[in-house]
């Protein structure tokens, strides 16, 4: 269920920094896991979890989970002129 899991990536976040790499294990899961890790990784608010989004923003090879991480980062999404 989609609300029991971003319920659980919220509190997860919580732990703050010790959790990104586990996190970052997660994203690579098939969606919709890395779907709850990267909002849980914009939630844990630390160095390390930002550092994680950008890497699954340039380098995640699900175009759903870049385009996530991408928002979560604040950057701009969609066709450049």
């Amino acid at each position: 269920d989609a609300a029991v899991r971003n319920e659980a990536a919220l509190d997860v976040a919580a732990f703050g920094p010790e959790v990104v790499p586990r996190l970052r294990e997660v994203a690579r899961w098939p969606w919709p896991a890395s779907q709850s890790a990267v909002l849980a990784l914009s939630r844990a608010n630390s160095e390390e979890s930002h550092a994680a989004l950008v890497d699954l923003a340039d380098n995640h090879p699900d175009q759903r989970v870049r385009t996530l991480a991408a928002i979560a980062l604040g950057r701009s999404i969609g066709h450049k002129d």
